[in-house]
Order: structure tokens, then sequence, then C-alpha cells
């Protein structure tokens, strides 16, 4: 018999294989047949609170320096124009170090940002690879001969 093949315990289908006393012949699957749910993606995020949260503080440092450097690089043009050479050496040396500085704090932040979005991205892909790899398992054998839903 086809379908007495143990599977591990994640993939053990909830439903019994075959329905008692029936052959494969007299089962068949329509699209109809079979329920289709919402996902509720917000109900897998809830575990990575963490991870959306310093995404999120690193996006919104990310935002919040973009006008910064601008008014930043507006003040060291007005310095570097100055017919002063002080100010020019003062003033160029100071938003020089500023820049420095705005940089090291946008390289960390887009590096935490991208970091924990991509960690949540793979986390729920291999949540859903699972789940859709459960349900196809889930399916009565009669579903795959129906042609529209032949895999090849």
């Amino acid at each position: 018999m086809r379908n007495t093949v143990d599977l591990p315990a994640p993939f053990k289908p909830s439903k019994p294989i075959l329905a008692p006393g029936k052959k494969d012949k007299e089962i068949s699957l329509k699209e109809s047949d079979i329920p289709i749910r919402p996902c509720n993606v917000f109900r897998e995020l809830s575990d990575f609170k963490l991870d959306i949260g310093l995404a999120c503080l690193g996006a919104a440092i990310l935002g919040c320096l973009s006008p910064v450097n601008g008014l930043i690089m507006a003040k060291a043009l007005i310095a570097l124009t100055s017919k002063y050479q002080t100010i020019r050496y003062d003033e160029g040396l100071k938003y020089g170090l500023i820049f420095l500085i705005l940089s090291i704090i946008q390289g960390i932040s887009n590096f935490l940002m991208i970091w924990m979005f991509s960690r949540i991205g793979v986390s729920l892909a291999r949540i859903y690879r699972k789940k859709v790899l459960r349900k196809y398992l889930e399916l009565h054998m009669s579903f795959y001969d129906i042609t529209k839903n032949s895999p090849g």
C-alpha cells in the first residue's frame, strides 16, 4: 500500500490521506474544496519586536541625518569661501570632523537597518516555506492528478 510511509513529526498530515472505504479514483478535489485563509503576517511579526524596533531606529536615524548633512554642507561651503585663511582652516577642519562623525553614525545606522530587516525577511521566508510545504504534504494525492495542479 503506497500510503503507509511514516513521515517525520512536523510533516504528519492532520487528516487521513485516504478516506476510509474510498479509492483514489473516487476522491477528487476541486479548487473550491480547499479553504484559503488570509495569512496573518502581523502574528508572525510579533516574535520580532526587538528586531523591528532596532531596524526602525536605524531607519529613523538615517532619515534624520540627511537634512543635517545638507545643513552642515551649507555651513561648510560658507566657511570655505571666506576670504580669511584662519576661518577657512578652522571652520574647514571643524566641519570635516563633523562630516566624519556623521558618516560613521550613518554607516552604523544603515548597517543596523539592513541587517535587522534582512533577518526579519529571512525568518518570515523560512516560516512561510514550512507552512507551504506542510500544506502541500497534507493535500490528498488526487489533488496532483488534476492537470491545473500538476507541478510539471
